[in-house]
């Protein structure tokens, strides 16, 4: 099965070895320049994702304005099947979009922020594996895999190292995972009003919950490479929806 990620990852690669010879320039070498490479990658790529997420929280705030008057329409429209009321509720929620100036392409901000996030996982996972990508040479491959913190690679697993080994792991994807949840508690784009459905607050109560215990689950099976990574990668986010909070309040 080809791999459709396998041009973004390349070019992902690329960039990571352009990262980690700027970092080299700076004086660190070993696995300090390899956590400020992977570092200044993910900078990087969550820039030029940057125009992506500002469309989307700007959108998300839109739907969080116009959801009472959607409910409203919703509620004016149950049980109402027909065409002719169909055909009405659909221009009318039209309207509603207009004047809140909700774009109908909804969550494809979203969407082409994905193909670039999985291939970052590709990336991460092929480098901590020792896997060539793009403009990664074998020498820089070799310095990836030999780079260590406390004995710990870009390869090594939390449960196959020491228990010293496995600490700086798990505090890792416990910084990733914290920076998730507070992203999601404290700062999430869509404000919740009085009028939010008993179900929906119940689900957004448990995500950031759920999001913590998935990556500090998840670290038990990728490499140390990726959970860096997200530590990086949910550290930029938490920060980036505390800024677009306050900006586009």
């Amino acid at each position: 099965m080809p791999d459709l990620f396998a041009p973004l990852t390349t070019l992902l690669g690329t960039v990571l070895a352009l990262t980690h010879t700027a970092a080299s320039a700076l004086g660190p070498d070993g696995a300090v320049a390899w956590i400020i490479a992977i570092g200044l990658l993910t900078v990087t790529v969550r820039m030029a994702l940057l125009p992506f997420a500002v469309a989307g929280a700007r959108n998300a705030r839109r739907s969080a304005a116009a959801a009472p008057a959607m409910r409203e329409l919703t509620a004016k429209y149950a049980g109402k099947r027909d065409s002719e009321n169909l055909q009405r509720m659909m221009t009318e929620r039209r309207e509603i979009q207009r004047e809140h100036g909700l774009s109908t392409l909804g969550c494809l901000p979203l969407l082409l922020q994905m193909p670039v996030l999985f291939s970052l996982y590709h990336l991460m996972m092929k480098v901590s594996g020792g896997t060539g990508v793009g403009a990664l040479t074998a020498l820089t491959l070799a310095s990836a895999t030999a780079a260590s913190v406390g004995g710990v690679h870009l390869g090594s697993r939390l449960l196959a190292g020491s228990t010293g080994q496995a600490a700086i792991v798990l505090g890792v994807a416990l910084l990733a995972g914290f920076a998730t949840f507070a992203a999601q508690r404290w700062f999430a784009t869509t404000p919740t009003g009085a009028g939010t459905p008993d179900a929906m607050t119940n689900v957004q109560a448990v995500m950031p919950w759920l999001s913590l215990g998935g990556v500090v689950v998840g670290a038990f099976f990728v490499p140390a490479g990726l959970v860096l990574y997200w530590a990086f990668s949910n550290v930029w986010t938490l920060a980036q929806q505390a800024l677009l909070r306050r900006v586009l309040a």
